[in-house]
């Protein structure tokens, strides 16, 4: 019973971390705003939906400061936009055995796919070589989440990527 509630809390956790990056995002339209989000919030929420699937996969990240990097946001074209447009990557690390990625691979997968998003890569190995990655994209906030081996020694690496941002006025 405690694990089922715990699952709910998880998923409407996520429902609302999704909505606080979508609330003012954008639409269907390539001229769409973009989602408005001051890089300190656009961490908290990342940070929000590393630890959620690390949770709904049974893994424990790491204490201790996680990487985070913004970069200036290009247009398809490559064409720069203005200074208060960004992208974030946000990652997170698991000490977690070798033996286990390929199992915590599947359930971050299965766990995405139930969350609504669409898985883009995914492969895991059982060779004793811990090359195991699920990559997916949520397709209404466009944001990125992997969860994938490779990293070092029984280490697993959570990453988000933040579609284009844009730090609201005076941000």
């Amino acid at each position: 019973m405690a694990d089922h509630r715990g699952r709910l809390l998880g998923a409407a956790l996520l429902v609302a971390a999704l909505g606080a990056c979508t609330a003012s995002g954008p639409g269907d339209g390539k001229d769409d705003p973009l989602p408005v989000k001051s890089r300190a919030d656009a961490v908290v929420w990342a940070r929000g939906v590393v630890e959620h699937l690390a949770l709904a996969v049974e893994v424990r990240l790491n204490d201790g400061p996680a990487g985070t990097n913004f970069s200036r946001c290009f247009g398809k074209k490559g064409e720069p936009f203005f200074e208060d447009r960004y992208e974030l990557i946000y990652g997170a690390r698991s000490d977690t055995p070798n033996s286990r990625h390929a199992e915590v691979v599947r359930r971050a997968r299965d766990r995405l796919l139930g969350d609504g998003f669409e898985v883009t890569d995914f492969r895991v190995t059982t060779d004793g070589t811990p090359h195991s990655l699920v990559g997916a994209r949520h397709p209404g906030s466009r944001h990125q989440v992997s969860v994938r081996s490779g990293e070092g020694d029984d280490a697993l690496a959570f990453v988000v990527i933040t579609p284009c941002l844009q730090e609201p006025p005076g941000g």
